[in-house]
């Protein structure tokens, strides 16, 4: 089992970790290496997506420094193909009717590189077989980590196997707001205080939803043990201080057969971005992939692109039943309420702050918000969840009532 992390799929890391009303952010850029990174499979009988974009950090992988358009497809051996029109380097291209028994490829050519044409090597299509079932286990000694497993088996013989992990999660901001700001547009040159209205009607910004991938390398090796099967294969492992796990949190697993080839690119690949010397210490040869510029033979480009049926699972992780996630003490004074007078509302929000709740007096009673106008307010990104990179856009599919 390998399990490293790798910046090739694409995560925002800061906002996952990022779980109290203070945040701190330092970009780290090194090396201005630039070259072309290729990501995705052929799904045999689904769709398949591919990015395409140019990075300048060897270390990095999440440094992209431009995402391409153009046309992407897969041909098959047989004569036809499938393409799609990428948008920011991303491309979907529709291979529910491609068949196995077949060899297939992917190409891509890009008019942003003065219409390079790449290319993968042709490849046989593998059987995923199916996922049985995916569970969470937690550590019993730390309880610091949270772990994701798989159970699956093959009637075929495959040996060597991906995992990738595409994650929808619900979080809540740090404090529940009931009442919103709308600054006053009445004039240009003179703004008056603006108004703090109530929420109605169960808007609000404490709930929201975000959508990411797990990054890092997830493989299987059965070619030395007797066995089909993989029972609890372990994943990758959450932190218990990650806010995906704070409320709800559902990975969905996908499940690929790979050629040997490809689990010793993967597994070069997972074992170089942890030495020190970089992604491609000390032998950049060695993951080179399977991808290629039609121009130029020597152009290094990163990815290899298979082909395999798919298996999914998805899983609901709730804390209310894990206890699991625990909120990540921060250095540093945390803000308290503050009560704003309405002639600084305006000022205050410019500021990055928003209403809270109407202010309580000394022994305890509550103002009247429409007569008094006294509200209490704080950091707007310790009301607002979208200002933590998620949405207020819910999954259809998900099962419960928030809004």
């Amino acid at each position: 089992m390998i399990m490293k992390r790798l910046g090739i799929s694409f995560v925002l890391a800061a906002a996952l970790t990022c779980v109290s009303c203070i945040y701190d952010f330092d970009p780290q850029v090194e090396d201005a290496s630039q070259f072309v990174v290729v990501e995705g499979d052929i799904l045999i009988g689904d769709y398949s997506y591919f990015r395409v974009s140019e990075s300048r950090n060897l270390k990095d992988l999440n440094v992209f420094i431009s995402r391409f358009t153009g046309t992407a497809s897969v041909e098959c051996d047989d004569g036809t193909s499938a393409s799609a029109r990428g948008s920011l380097g991303e491309f979907l291209i529709d291979t529910r009717n491609m068949k196995p028994g077949k060899k297939y490829r992917f190409s891509v050519t890009i008019p942003e590189m003065d219409g390079k044409i790449y290319y993968s090597d042709w490849v046989e299509v593998h059987q995923a077989g199916v996922i049985d079932s995916v569970t969470y286990t937690i550590d019993p000694q730390t309880k610091s980590e949270m772990w994701i497993n798989v159970t699956s088996h093959n009637d075929n013989d495959e040996k060597y196997y991906r995992w990738m992990s595409s994650e929808n999660w619900e979080y809540c901001a740090d404090y529940y707001a009931t009442f919103y700001y709308v600054p006053d547009q009445a004039s240009k040159r003179d703004y008056g205080p603006g108004k703090v209205l109530e929420y109605e009607n169960g808007e609000n910004t404490n709930w929201c939803w975000k959508v990411g991938t797990v990054s890092d390398v997830m493989l299987g090796d059965l070619s030395e043990l007797s066995q089909t099967k993989f029972v609890n294969h372990k994943l990758y492992s959450i932190d218990k201080h990650d806010r995906r796990v704070s409320y709800l949190y559902s990975p969905q697993i996908s499940q690929v057969a790979i050629s040997e080839e490809a689990y010793r690119y993967w597994s070069s690949m997972s074992k170089n971005s942890d030495d020190v010397g970089g992604l491609f210490s000390p032998q950049p040869s060695e993951c080179r992939g399977n991808i290629h510029c039609a121009q130029d033979s020597t152009e290094l480009v990163l990815g290899y692109v298979g082909a395999s049926t798919v298996s999914r699972c998805r899983i609901f992780i709730a804390q209310a039943d894990t206890r699991f996630y625990e909120k990540k003490k921060e250095s540093g004074t945390q803000p308290e309420p503050t009560l704003v007078q309405k002639s600084e509302w305006r000022a205050y929000y410019l500021e990055g702050w928003l209403p809270f709740q109407p202010h309580f007096d000394e022994e305890g009673g509550m103002a009247d918000p429409v007569a008094m106008e006294q509200f209490d307010w704080l950091p707007a990104r310790c009301l607002d969840c979208t200002l933590l990179g998620g949405t207020k856009d819910k999954p259809s599919w998900w099962p419960n009532e928030h809004r």
